[in-house]
């Protein structure tokens, strides 16, 4: 160093620094254990995105296609867009059947890493606990479809994708998202906002909702405490009336 200039100079520079990137995922696993990965995970994701648009009476006929598919065995009205000598070679089981089960029954557990492989969706429940004193309404007990649906909901929210989740009335799309939003989530990490819809919400009573629970970082500015992520979850997002010329301010906002 030949002035403390220079000393302040190499500091700055060491602190400006940028980070050490993380590692890729599966950058420790060898090329097969790779392979097992991407089919077990495209498989997956095709159930849980293709698969899984239509009705619950669909899935039997799209559980028996898929496999048809992987075997190589089509039905006449289908046609192959690549030539049929492109055969399917999957590194990867395809989904078990076991005991009647369809592609639907099961998840590719990645988070066994290297082991990764095909587990039922309940042998990921965990076990229920009811506290004494607890209120019927206040009881959640785990199902296949609250595995499901929870697995979703917590991967499109730590992804930083929005989620839709439709169905019938009655069925719990609400109390797995608030069971999960409250109970599931890291507090010191995500703050939940709860905005329930009505007929007669209008768009400022949603905007006081959401704001009354931001902290106010200028004139106009409102976000989450530091740190944290805002969650805002609608519920009846079909229920506010619409206008005249069919306008719905509270979900256009």
């Amino acid at each position: 160093l030949d002035s403390p200039d220079d000393a302040v100079e190499d500091v700055e520079g060491e602190a400006a620094a940028p980070p050490e990137p993380p590692p890729p995922p599966g950058a420790g696993f060898n090329e097969a254990v790779k392979e097992v990965w991407v089919d077990g995970v495209f498989l997956f994701s095709l159930v849980w995105s293709v698969g899984c648009t239509g009705p619950r009476e669909a899935r039997a006929a799209f559980d028996q296609f898929l496999r048809g598919v992987v075997v190589g065995v089509f039905d006449d009205d289908y046609k192959l867009v690549v030539d049929a000598s492109m055969a399917v070679q999957l590194h990867c089981p395809m989904v078990p059947d076991d005991g009647g089960t369809n592609v639907y029954d099961w998840m590719f557990d990645v988070d066994a890493g290297a082991d990764a492989k095909w587990r039922r969706w309940v042998d990921t429940l965990p076990a229920t606990r009811i506290p004494p004193g607890a209120r019927f309404n206040d009881i959640i007990v785990p199902t296949l479809d609250s595995a499901r649906y929870t697995f979703a909901l917590d991967t499109a929210i730590k992804n930083g994708y929005p989620v839709l989740l439709v169905g019938p009335t009655g069925t719990g799309k609400s109390v797995y998202i608030n069971n999960h939003l409250v109970r599931g989530l890291p507090s010191e990490s995500y703050l939940p906002i709860f905005v329930t819809l009505s007929a007669r919400t209008s768009a400022n009573m949603v905007q006081e909702q959401v704001d009354g629970r931001l902290d106010k970082r200028r004139k106009g500015v409102y976000g989450p405490p530091m740190g944290k992520k805002a969650i805002v979850f609608v519920d009846d997002l079909n229920m506010p009336t619409k206008e005249v010329y069919g306008a719905q301010p509270p979900i256009e906002l």
